[in-house]
């Protein structure tokens, strides 16, 4: 498989990834259904997956078109850091993620 095609899987899939986390907390209400609550409960893991495929992908994309490392590029690397070692580490985070409106009857 080319590495272009591969490079673009996995931009599919870390978008797919943090796009369902914000469909679930837009539909987040005693209303949703069971699709959006498990997605919700584990919103967190999602967007850990989908800040860790974004590395990747940075990673990928230096592995092969053996460029050096750009500011913006860096920028965006250390961002990745941060916003994981948040989801990783912060209690507001995992809380956020177990909190769901109970269902109505």
């Amino acid at each position: 498989m080319p590495s272009d095609t591969i490079g673009f899987l996995i931009s599919a899939l870390v978008i797919m990834l943090a796009l369902f986390v914000l469909i679930a907390a837009l539909k987040r209400n005693e209303k949703a259904g069971n699709f959006v609550r498990k997605i919700w409960l584990n919103g967190r893991l999602l967007l850990i997956f989908s800040t860790s495929g974004d590395l990747a992908l940075l990673a990928w994309m230096h592995y092969f078109y053996n460029s050096r490392l750009e500011p913006l590029t860096m920028i965006s690397i250390a961002l990745d850091f941060c916003v994981l070692a948040y989801l990783v580490f912060s209690h507001r985070a995992r809380d956020t993620f177990l909190e769901f409106p109970e269902k109505t009857k």
